[in-house]
C-alpha cells in the first residue's frame, strides 16, 4: 500500500518531464521560414524584375540579413544592401543584368537565434529584338510571340515540409498513454 503513492508520484513526474521536454524542444523548432518569393523559385522571367523579394513565417529581427546575387559561373554581382521590412526581405536588383541565370543566396537569424539559408534560383529570358535584314520581308517575330513560352513573374509557395509538429504531437500522444497505463496498473494492484 506504501509503493501505490511512490508510484503515482514517479508518473506525475515522469509525465511532468516529457511534457517539459516537449515544450523546450517545441519551441527550438519555432525558426522562422521561407514561405514566399518573388520571383518564384525556378521561374524564367521575361525581363529583369526591380528586385527579389523574401518572405517569411515571422519577423525578420536579424538587422543585417546576407542576400546575395550570383550569375549563372557563381560570381557575386554587385548590387544594394537586403531592405528589411516586418517579414519581408527585398534584394533591389542592378538594371540593365544581362540574359541568364541567377541564384540569390540568402541567410537570416531566426528570431530564435539559429541561423536560417537557403537560395533561390531564377532565369532572365528577355526577348532579344533583331534587326530586321535588309532584303528580308518577312515580319521579325514579336515579344508577344516570343513570350508565350515564358513563365510570368509570381510568387512561390514553398509550404512547410517539417516534421517537428509531428514528432511533438506523437511523443505527447505516447507520453499520456504511458502514463494512462500506468494509473490504470496502480489502480488494478489494490
Amino acid at each position: 500500500m506504501g509503493r501505490l503513492p511512490m508510484t503515482r508520484r514517479i508518473v506525475v513526474v515522469l509525465v511532468a518531464a516529457v511534457l517539459c521536454w516537449l515544450a523546450t524542444t517545441s519551441t527550438a523548432q519555432a525558426h522562422e521560414r521561407l514561405t514566399a518569393s518573388e520571383p518564384a523559385a525556378d521561374a524564367v522571367l521575361p525581363a529583369v524584375p526591380p528586385r527579389v523579394l523574401l518572405t517569411f513565417s515571422g519577423n525578420v529581427v536579424d538587422p543585417a540579413p546576407t542576400l546575395v546575387l550570383l550569375d549563372a559561373s557563381g560570381a557575386q554581382v554587385p548590387g544594394d544592401e537586403p531592405v528589411v521590412e516586418g517579414a519581408t526581405v527585398a534584394l533591389p536588383l542592378p538594371e540593365g543584368l544581362p540574359n541568364g541565370a541567377y541564384t540569390v543566396q540568402w541567410g537570416i537569424v531566426s528570431s530564435d537565434g539559429d541561423p536560417v539559408s537557403g537560395d533561390l534560383a531564377f532565369t532572365v529570358a528577355a526577348p532579344v529584338t533583331a534587326a530586321p535584314a535588309p532584303s528580308s520581308t518577312t515580319p521579325a517575330p514579336t515579344s508577344a510571340a516570343a513570350g508565350t513560352s515564358v513563365r510570368p513573374e509570381g510568387v512561390q509557395d514553398i509550404g512547410n515540409s517539417s516534421v517537428g509538429p509531428w514528432l511533438v504531437g506523437g511523443a505527447a500522444a505516447l507520453a499520456l498513454v504511458v502514463a494512462g497505463l500506468a494509473v490504470r496498473r496502480g489502480r488494478t494492484r489494490r
